[in-house]
């Protein structure tokens, strides 16, 4: 007959107690059934105090908010904080634009702004070409070179 491996089982000890506390020796085989040997000493109650593992896996709250204060800085840094910037530029962009100023859409379409009303520019694309469209989508005004 072939052996078959002992189970082992592991218990967690309180500090102090012996190396081999809840654990199996090893198994018999008599007649083709199996006996385990258990040889567990005696050891304190798991009821007593904390132990310093118990302690540490419980988790310290100080450190559960800390680390939310330190996401929600990256999250602000990475993903808010640009995207307010660029929000501001654009609103700036938005005050400074004017008539005959040459401008890009967020299209790519190239033009002279010669009228406003309110939220709504037109465009003049070449002398007998003008369009309408929202003053927001308004990219940047054109640079000298161009």
């Amino acid at each position: 007959m072939t052996s078959i491996a002992p189970y082992l089982y592991i218990a967690q000890c309180p500090p102090g107690s012996p190396a081999n506390c809840g654990r199996t020796s090893g198994t018999q085989e008599t007649g083709g059934t199996q006996k385990t040997q258990n040889h567990t000493e005696g050891h304190a109650s798991q009821t007593g105090p904390v132990t310093q593992q118990e302690e540490a896996s419980s988790g310290n709250p100080m450190g559960m908010i800390v680390m939310l204060l330190v996401l929600f800085a990256i999250f602000y840094f990475i993903g808010l904080r640009p995207q307010q910037k660029q929000a501001k530029r654009h609103r700036e962009l938005m005050g400074a634009i004017n008539e005959r100023d040459k401008v890009i859409t967020s299209a790519g379409i190239l033009g002279t702004i010669t009228k406003m009303e309110g939220d709504i520019v037109t465009l003049q694309l070449d002398k007998n070409t003008s369009i309408q469209m929202l003053k927001d989508h308004i990219r940047g005004k054109q640079s000298d070179s161009e």
